[in-house]
């Protein structure tokens, strides 16, 4: 009987294992010195609710010199910006930049202006190491030297990651991208770039370049005519085939891999659709398809435990219920 029980103890021993095994423990998070809401995880997103709480984010990498490098923000609502003139977050000429990732939550910016000179660089972003993802700039208008609706310029390290976002900003500058102006060693996939460019170089896309743009749909020319980067499954559109341009771009739509300490999946991007008005906007989230880490680890730390256990029970298994033949004995 107490052999019995001692076997039953044994065999039930790794699923206590597994039912008791938590997740590895979060980091302490950095004090950038802000009173953000949130944890700056991907899981407690520092939280984007107003105007206010995006300034504060420009002033903390413009004047603080802070990267937010592997740092999450998720804007909660759509922003409008009619009483703000805008300067950008992160500058080339300054060396500051965003390195962070920036999820627009499926919303939109409205009414974004930059100051009306053409000699800085403008853009959401001055300059983007990090990556911005499901957000619209659905409408305002941006002067400057060399322009981006989303990033004059990215880091130039492989850095800057445009996802799952469009523009309808009219950009006036020398320079002029619909999306970006130099994005030198960045990337920009499952985008649209719908307003007006004018500049003595342009781009709807780029007027400079990038490393790679893949599955954005346009309207005018893509690119100036020195773009050295790579076109991938890129379409022209315009008001008349927006609808087929949104099929296309959410039927192909693809997850560029980001830093290697970055956990984005298809399920944190979100698709298009066309509003009642005939404007763009955003629609559902796809579904996540893989594990995430903790999943992944308390799956291999059950299977080890049980691996180790079953190695000790099953000698034992043998040894107490398989019969063993009798030796036999001549005299």
């Amino acid at each position: 009987m107490k052999t019995r029980s001692l076997l039953s103890f044994l065999l039930v021993l790794p699923f206590l294992f597994a039912c008791s095994e938590k997740a590895p423990a979060a980091a302490a998070p950095v004090d950038y010195g802000y009173p953000w809401l949130g944890a700056g995880t991907k899981e407690e997103p520092f939280l984007i609710s107003s105007v206010a709480d995006l300034d504060r984010l420009k002033s903390s990498v413009n004047v603080s010199k802070e990267t937010y490098a592997n740092t999450y923000f998720l804007q909660t609502c759509d922003l409008d910006f009619k009483d703000t003139v805008w300067d950008a977050i992160g500058s080339p000429y300054e060396g500051t930049a965003f390195r962070g990732i920036y999820n627009g939550g499926a919303h939109v910016i409205t009414n974004l202006h930059s100051p009306l000179d053409h000699d800085y660089c403008y853009g959401l972003f001055g300059q983007l190491g990090g990556v911005v993802l499901n957000l619209g700039l659905a409408s305002g208008k941006l002067y400057g030297n060399a322009t981006g609706g989303f990033a004059s310029h990215s880091t130039g390290d492989s850095g800057g990651l445009i996802m799952n976002c469009f523009s309808n900003l009219d950009i006036d500058a020398n320079r002029a991208g619909g999306l970006v102006d130099n994005f030198l060693g960045g990337r920009i996939a499952n985008c649209f770039s719908l307003g007006s460019v004018k500049g003595p170089v342009s781009g709807s896309i780029t007027s400079i370049t990038a490393t790679l743009c893949q599955n954005v749909a346009y309207v005018g020319n893509p690119v100036n005519g020195n773009y050295q980067g790579a076109l991938a499954n890129c379409i022209s559109t315009s008001k008349e085939t927006l609808e087929k341009a949104v099929e296309h771009v959410n039927a192909s739509i693809v997850l560029l891999p980001g830093d290697k300490n970055l956990s984005l999946d298809i399920g944190d991007l979100a698709r298009f659709k066309l509003n009642e008005d005939g404007t763009l906007g955003f629609g559902d989230f796809f579904k996540t398809t893989r594990p995430s880490e903790n999943e992944k680890n308390r799956g291999l730390y059950t299977a080890l435990i049980t691996t180790g256990i079953l190695m000790i029970v099953a000698p034992l298994i043998v040894f107490l219920f398989v019969p063993r033949k009798k030796k036999l004995f001549t005299k």
